[in-house]
């Protein structure tokens, strides 16, 4: 079916209601405006905060409908004084008002102040804009503010705007795991403007190309025929070029794209609202390792990968513990059983870092599945000069490398495609065909043997690898170009 986008600029929550710093975003519904005594406390207050002037909290509405921006027990903020000291606060209340304390770093006490939520949007002086959110039931969770006061009452203003993009599907039982974002302009990054954010704008913008992924937690969140909501928190701009990934909780992905004639306007403290069909979702993934914190496999009935030296590290969003550090001197893992593609098609791509060569013939290999002796299976590696490459069986033998050096010390997703019905081997990097091969004679039969790292006792590999994913078919240009922006 082809894609629907229903584009509305809604230019609301602009009304406002009381609060003590901001809340974790866990918006309840409310029908009518609340008012709230700033001067009345239950505890003592050692910073409290509304958001814009009057004293008010910030609201969602539409269409009538108010969701209301509640503190929630153990939110953060991260306050600097005068004097350069930063601390980071909490409540331990669920109210429209807290009052905050101090928990750790260094406590502020010399006005003026600047505040920011969530505490981890300040980023050690460098305030940055996550590229991953979370999913939050009708609402928006963690949505940054900023507050600058030459007292102890703080006082918040958001500073990006909400795309709300509703989903349907025809397809039944289809529950999304993850969302992502990305335009032609920045939806996450650092905020380049921060030492403006004084003034009355409060509109963050951010430098870099990087888009927004909203979490929607391993269980998923269901959706059919009527559209689900999904809320991101965007900095304000005109957005176009807009790409769509959804990933369903089975494996199965689908990328949508706005039409290049259409933009999307975000307002600060407004929301725009897009709606989307999707249906066709990309399938036969068979097993996925998203290193997200172990070795497991997220596929029911996959195969969990054995670790053998490797150490968890940063992935290429920069979140910890997240990718796999491999020294190139007998780290390895350990999948066997995952593979067992026969003579039919499939798919392998992962993401791999490196900036590491040697003199020898290999820098070592990513995946492989024989055991360095055996006519058939299949091999992806990085060569001695930082070029990839894909191979496949010994007698006869096929194989492709890139002329280029890839590692550089940039994250890659490295894709190999062998499609036994046209008979080819295709390399795909970044989501774009880099080049192939032709299988002239008989197919390779690939066994169920896979490795991560070496063949089993030689050619480690030395760097990072994430997200390593097996199709049982052979993906299309498009799907892989879809794949890279999950």
């Amino acid at each position: 079916m082809m894609s629907q986008f229903l584009i509305k600029e809604d230019r609301i929550m602009k009304r406002f209601f009381f609060i003590s710093a901001m809340a974790a975003l866990a918006l309840t519904a409310c029908q009518k405006e609340q008012s709230i005594d700033e001067n009345k406390t239950d505890t003592p207050v050692i910073f409290s905060a509304t958001t814009e002037s009057p004293a008010t909290k910030t609201a969602l509405s539409q269409n009538g409908e108010h969701y209301d921006v509640l503190w929630q027990d153990g939110d953060q903020i991260t306050i600097v004084d005068a004097a350069s000291n930063v601390g980071v606060y909490h409540t331990s209340s669920t109210t429209a008002k807290g009052s905050f304390s101090f928990v750790s770093g260094t406590e502020a006490t010399k006005a003026d102040y600047k505040a920011w939520y969530p505490a981890s949007i300040y980023n050690a002086g460098t305030p940055t804009l996550p590229a991953k959110q979370e999913y939050a039931e009708g609402n928006i969770k963690n949505s940054p503010m900023y507050a600058e006061s030459s007292t102890e009452s703080l006082s918040f203003k958001n500073i990006c705007g909400i795309i709300r993009l509703k989903i349907s599907t025809t397809m039944n039982g289809k529950k999304v795991r993850s969302i992502a974002l990305s335009a032609t302009q920045p939806m996450s990054g650092a905020i380049s403007n921060a030492a403006t954010l004084a003034n009355n704008s409060y509109v963050a913008a951010v430098s870099g190309t990087a888009g927004v992924t909203l979490d929607c937690g391993e269980s998923g969140v269901a959706i059919g025929t009527e559209p689900t909501a999904f809320h991101f928190a965007v900095p304000a701009n005109t957005y176009t070029g807009l790409k769509i990934t959804v990933l369903t909780t089975d494996g199965d992905f689908q990328t949508r794209n706005l039409k290049s004639d259409k933009s999307i306007v975000v307002d600060r403290s407004s929301i725009a609202d897009v709606t989307v069909s999707f249906n066709g979702f990309i399938n036969n993934l068979v097993q996925h390792w998203p290193f997200d914190g172990n070795a497991n496999n997220s596929v029911s009935g996959g195969v969990n990968a054995s670790v053998n030296g490797a150490t968890l590290t940063t992935d290429r969003f920069g979140n910890e513990n997240s990718a796999y550090y491999f020294d190139g001197d007998g780290d390895n893992m350990n999948a066997d059983g995952a593979a067992g593609f026969g003579t039919t098609s499939f798919t392998a791509s992962l993401w791999v870092w490196s900036d590491f060569t040697t003199t020898g013939s290999y820098l070592g290999n990513l995946l492989r599945t024989d055991d360095g002796f055996s006519s058939g299976g299949f091999i992806m590696n990085f060569h001695n000069t930082g070029t990839l490459g894909i191979w496949e069986g010994r007698t006869p033998m096929y194989s492709f490398a890139t002329d280029s050096n890839y590692a550089d010390g940039k994250w890659h997703m490295v894709t190999y495609v062998r499609d036994a019905e046209k008979k080819v081997g295709q390399l795909y990097i970044d989501g774009t065909f880099i080049g192939s091969y032709t299988i002239t004679g008989s197919i390779n039969s690939v066994p169920a043997r896979l490795r991560f790292g070496t063949y089993g006792s030689g050619e480690y590999y030395k760097g990072k690898m994430d997200d390593i994913r097996l199709y049982n078919r052979a993906l299309t240009a498009e799907e892989i170009a879809a794949l890279y922006v999950l």
